[in-house]
Formats: structure tokens, sequence, C-alpha cells
């Protein structure tokens, strides 16, 4: 938050805000504004190659939509764990359950039928790998394709063009590597200030990041508790950890 260009994008937010653009309630609200719903006119998702330019996203609106880029695709630590499937070590049934997972990964009828929904009433093959939607198809009455380990055994739309499948492995191959691809800070030492520090951002984080209130006036106060809270003492740990880790890794 003390970022000067993210600073800005929170002032143009208080401004939408001023202006009537952003809900009065909209630090408060718990009930949404759902993707497929008129409620909103402009909104942030997160999209992928696999996404095949608005394909995805005009299925789950189930309206016209059109998407901007707000930011480069980098391939982050965050990203690769995004959809990971793990089995809890209270599991009675270790070994099925990884069998399960592996069917799910390399079951092409299972997984698209899982994502697709039933064959026949939701969507029908016109092609090897192609599929077309039909009017049972419903978008939230299934698993959501992103959230699948093996996205290579889906099938694709009837609309998604050789061009867009192209473009997929073009964008999948020029995405740059984050430099600490793989960095993940050990936080036992410092899990009393992250604790307080969440504290603190959980009173601040809503209500800045809706625009409902002046950045200019609230950062600094907010910067203030966070040192508090021991932010400087988190920071200067996980550097540590991350010049370790870049050394470590030359």
């Amino acid at each position: 938050y003390e970022d000067k260009d993210f600073q800005e994008s929170l002032k143009t937010l208080h401004q939408w805000y001023k202006e009537g653009l952003i809900p009065t309630d909209a630090a408060t609200n718990t009930t949404g504004f759902p993707l497929e719903g008129n409620t909103w006119f402009m909104r942030e998702e997160t999209q992928g190659p696999m996404d095949y330019g608005d394909t995805i996203l005009r299925n789950a609106a189930q309206q016209d939509v059109t998407s901007r880029p707000l930011t480069e695709q980098v391939k982050t630590t965050s990203q690769a764990q995004m959809a990971n499937f793990v089995v809890s070590n209270t599991s009675k049934n270790k070994e099925k359950a990884v069998e399960f997972l592996n069917l799910l990964n390399t079951d092409p009828e299972l997984l698209n039928g899982l994502v697709y929904g039933v064959e026949g009433k939701a969507w029908e093959k016109v092609g090897d790998n192609q599929v077309k939607l039909l009017s049972g198809y419903k978008a939230n009455q299934h698993m959501a394709a992103w959230n699948t380990g093996n996205n290579m055994i889906l099938y694709t739309q009837d609309t998604i063009t050789e061009k867009q499948v192209q473009e997929r492995d073009e964008s999948i191959e020029k995405a740059k590597t984050s430099p600490i691809l793989g960095f993940n800070a050990k936080t036992d030492k410092v899990k009393t200030q992250l604790s307080n520090i969440m504290n603190v951002m959980n009173r601040y984080k809503a209500n800045l990041n809706t625009g409902s209130i002046d950045p200019e006036t609230t950062i600094p106060e907010l910067v203030k508790e966070l040192k508090q809270a021991g932010w400087d003492d988190v920071q200067k740990d996980i550097q540590k950890q991350l010049d370790e880790f870049i050394e470590n890794s030359k």
C-alpha cells in the first residue's frame, strides 16, 4: 500500500465511489454480484490461456462479455499451486483417493462429464475432441474447468477455432517465468506478527480496496498500525529467506 502506482489505483477507485460508480455498501456487501447476473457493469476476473479468449468466461456469465488484460502473463508460485488436489493425512483411504485423482486426470470421459455435465443433455460431441453445448447446459452445476488438474484432455467447444488453439499454445510458451518461482516463505518465526498484521488489514482492506475511504488520509494510518503490528520484523525475515533462495538458485 506504500507503492505509488497502487495508491493511484486506490485514488481512482475512491473517485469512482464518490461519483456513484461503486455501490455505497461495497465494503460490507455479502450477497455479491453474480457473474451471470445483471447487477454489474465492470468487474475483475481471473483468466488463463485455456479460456480461449472469453469463451469460458461467457459460458459462466451466460451472457456476452469482453475482457481486457490488466496484467502480463507470468508463471508464479501461487499460480502453480492454484489447482492442486491433495489427499488428507487423516484419510482412511489414501491409496483409493490417489487412484481417483489419477483417474480424474487421465480419463477424458470422466473429466469432461464433470466439467460439461451430462452428455446428451448438456452437450454432445461434434468431433473427436469438440463439443457443442445444448440447452441443458448449466454453468453453475458442475466442476469449474480451470480447477482441473489436466486441461489437455478437456474437449473444446465447437466455437473455438484452430487459431485460438494456436494462440493458447503461444500464450503458454511466451509467458514470463517469475525469477522466484518455487519460493515459499516459512512463517514459523513470525506467526504472532502475521496474526497482528492480519487483524490490522481486516479493518482497512475492504474499505480501501472498494474506494469507500480516502486512501490519501487512510494509508498513513494503515502503515503506522502495520509497523506497530510487526511488519518490519516479517519483512526482514522473509527478505532473508528470499535472498538465500536466490543465492541457492544460481
